[in-house]
């Protein structure tokens, strides 16, 4: 399989408009190591990527930070076999060519859409009473210049009933809201006002996919129902419902090894519902304030003063750790079903995280490492 193995690192400078390509096909030794997140609100997609040998005068067409963007298709090329795919777009962030024994190694940094994110025009925005959450998430990423899609999975189904789509559509702001700063920073209010998070399309740096955020149900059913139908009810929003087939992992699919259960500690907000996989770890608690002399403090109405709660609170996560060959059509937010594994851990599952750790030379380093959290079939 090691000779099978296909990387390609497509380069785009945008002050020359020049393009080029870097192929294991011509002989190039290329790594790589990328990671990708399901929210992207508190964590970014980057990577790096090292080219062994490139000339000179080549690593001179490599642009600079936000004006060169990278792509890297990889997969296993055969007769037999092929899954080559487009794993990912993103912008530099950093170049360099250093000597390393007999070896010239150019590295790139990149993150996908961070000149999108960051570097584009700043927004300011303003939006009308019981304006729908729907409506401003079109606006807000349609003004930052990207496409966007709302995914609804069969989780959500399950967890809000058929009709949730049409009670998506009813959330809305009942005073309006205003917006100003990076779309990156406008994108992150919205998900800390809301319990929905978002993805760039590691394919497509121009698309933000939007989803509930895992472990949120309770507190978006009760926001929903204390609300009343807000204006432009039927957003232009689309809203996809990708409660699909997953694909396979087995021995005979690229599924290496056995996957095996974890429980892991993590961050999230302090009112979030706890997921079937969670349980809570610390949280602090709201305590009646007191002065000096321990005395319960009251306003004027007397009613007792307690202490602002804490943005977060620390839960145990069960997780499940997966590792196989490369597929670039493995996404996060995707499914993939688990058949014969030796832990007995098969079922659906939801892709969360990926780590992928790539080498055109390298024994054993053509992976990627999921982390995965069981989904009732």
């Amino acid at each position: 399989m090691l000779f099978n193995r296909f990387i390609e690192i497509v380069i785009r400078n945008f002050e020359t408009k020049e393009e080029f390509k870097v192929s294991s096909e011509n002989g190039f030794r290329i790594d790589f190591d990328y990671n990708e997140y399901l929210d992207q609100s508190s964590s970014s997609n980057t990577g790096t990527i090292k080219i062994y040998n490139l000339s000179v005068a080549t690593f001179g067409k490599i642009g600079t930070r936000f004006k060169t963007e990278v792509e890297i298709w990889c997969g296993y090329k055969n007769k037999q076999l092929n899954t080559v795919g487009r794993l990912c777009i993103g912008g530099l962030t950093s170049k360099s060519r250093v000597r390393d024994g007999t070896d010239f190694i150019t590295s790139i940094s990149f993150q996908t859409a961070i000149k999108q994110l960051h570097a584009g025009q700043k927004l300011s925005l303003s939006y009308r009473p019981k304006e729908t959450l729907m409506s401003v998430i079109s606006d807000v990423t349609q003004s930052a210049g990207f496409d966007t899609t709302v995914e609804i999975t069969k989780e959500d189904q399950d967890k809000y009933g058929a009709d949730i789509i049409d009670r998506v559509q009813r959330v809305n702001f009942p005073h309006g809201i205003s917006f100003q700063g990076t779309p990156k920073q406008v994108f992150d209010q919205i998900c800390e006002m809301f319990p929905v998070s978002y993805t760039i399309d590691p394919r497509d740096s121009k698309h933000i996919i939007w989803h509930l955020r895992e472990g949120s149900y309770q507190k978006f059913i009760s926001i929903q129902d204390s609300l009343q139908i807000g204006n432009d009810v039927k957003s232009t929003v689309k809203i996809q419902d990708t409660s699909n087939s997953a694909l396979v992992l087995s021995i005979e699919t690229g599924l290496i090894d056995s996957p095996y259960v974890e429980t892991v500690e993590v961050q999230t907000g302090y009112s979030d519902a706890l997921d079937d996989n969670e349980e809570l770890v610390k949280k602090k608690a709201i305590k009646p304030k007191t002065n000096a002399k321990g005395e319960v403090l009251k306003d004027k109405e007397g009613n007792v003063k307690y202490t602002k709660p804490s943005k977060n609170k620390t839960i145990a996560r069960t997780v499940v750790n997966a590792k196989s060959l490369i597929n670039p059509a493995i996404k996060p937010n995707s499914w993939v079903k688990l058949e014969h594994t030796i832990n007995q851990v098969d079922g659906f599952y939801r892709v969360r995280n990926i780590k992928y750790i790539a080498s055109t030379h390298e024994n054993n380093s053509f992976v990627m490492e999921m982390t995965l959290t069981l989904m009732k079939e």
